[in-house]
């Protein structure tokens, strides 16, 4: 049986897309879990060995003296990074080694890589890298376009379990707490405050939809007084900032419609666990969201652009409003269309597949 490290810069809350694939790998290779020494997710709880590895950057040279010393001790035959410093720090310590390991890096973003940029020649364009996983099809669309070998690139889509997104708020006490009529349309958003993440969008669609019956919602890192502090604007009397809040995904069972209004994301797990929560999602045309959502199937498209988002995200809405039964249809095609596509069974075989490619 072949030697698997994985490593990992996973915390907590946002370990599940690996757990089903590293469970399964458990089954055909020896896996060894490399993570940082605070971390206490579900990853710890399977049946491997562990190391504790702190990373601080490419060029931490403690990291890279302990990572030498592990390939050394336990002769790992295929690495596996799951970002881009977790590469750059396997690939420095195996320089000058004899036997050197099949690399692997899962990537998620939509950005170009460039030989003659140093953090891109030190991993992606190293020769020890022999393959990138991407987890959209408009990742690796990026990469490519930038002038990647289309032959070092495949596409996986991750999958997620339902069984790991079982806890559900309860709608009537958090109407309650956060002061929503119960007749209200409850729209939600689970983002970051970067500008990227299209927040200033859904915030002027709530001023333009002032006068209806609906109630804004949103939760992540940011969606606190400091988002309105870098956007310079007051707070739309129907908008609840929530802020950071464990286990965010619960709060979706209570929202009508998720919006997720970005002007990139490679995919969005947040849309994935909204998806996976039966709700009906609108969505910007970018990324690997189009992946996820098929337009007026699971849900509603408008177009990636800042003079026109405003106005066809607040048609949609009132759409959907408007059209009970439309809403219900797109809200259940929503998980048949993960539970064919993005399967637990398909992302294991193909990760396997390209493992096996090189090893």
């Amino acid at each position: 049986m072949k030697t698997l490290a994985v490593l990992t810069s996973h915390n907590e809350d946002f370990d599940f897309e690996y757990l089903e694939l590293i469970r399964g790998l458990t089954e055909h290779y020896n896996v060894h879990l490399i993570c940082h020494s605070n971390y206490q997710g579900h990853l710890c709880k399977l049946n491997v060995t562990l190391h504790r590895l702190d990373c601080k950057s490419k060029l931490d040279f403690a990291a890279i003296k302990e990572m030498r010393s592990l390939i050394k001790k336990f002769q790992f035959d295929i690495i596996y990074t799951q970002t881009n410093r977790l590469l750059a720090i396997s690939i420095l310590s195996t320089y000058f080694l004899s036997n050197v390991p099949s690399m692997f890096v899962r990537r998620g973003i939509c950005t170009h890589v460039h030989k003659y940029r140093i953090e891109d020649f030190l991993t992606y364009f190293s020769k020890r890298l022999k393959h990138v996983i991407t987890i959209s099809h408009a990742a690796k669309k990026s990469l490519i376009n930038g002038g990647y070998p289309a032959e070092k690139v495949t596409t996986i889509h991750p999958a997620l379990n339902p069984i790991h997104f079982a806890k559900t708020a309860d709608p009537s006490l958090f109407r309650k707490k956060n002061n929503i009529p119960s007749d209200a349309t409850i729209i939600m958003c689970i983002a970051n405050k970067r500008h990227i993440k299209g927040l200033d969008r859904v915030l002027s669609t709530a001023d333009k939809l002032d006068n209806e019956n609906i109630y804004w919602c949103l939760i992540g890192w940011g969606c606190d007084q400091r988002l309105l502090d870098d956007l310079k604007r007051e707070k739309p009397t129907k908008v609840r900032l929530l802020g950071f809040l464990e286990d965010a995904y619960q709060y979706l069972a209570v929202c009508d419609i998720y919006i997720q209004a970005s002007r990139m994301e490679g995919l969005s797990y947040s849309l994935m666990q909204a998806i996976l929560k039966g709700c009906c999602p609108i969505i910007s045309r970018t990324g690997g969201m189009v992946e996820l959502v098929e337009d007026h199937y699971n849900g509603l498209i408008f177009e990636n652009n800042d003079n026109t988002a405003v106005a066809e995200l607040s048609s949609l809405i009132q759409k959907l409003i408007s059209q009970p039964a439309l809403k219900k249809s797109l809200a259940e095609n929503g998980p048949k269309k993960l539970s064919k596509e993005f399967s637990q069974e398909g992302m294991l075989e193909k990760t396997m597949s390209v493992f096996e490619r090189y090893s």
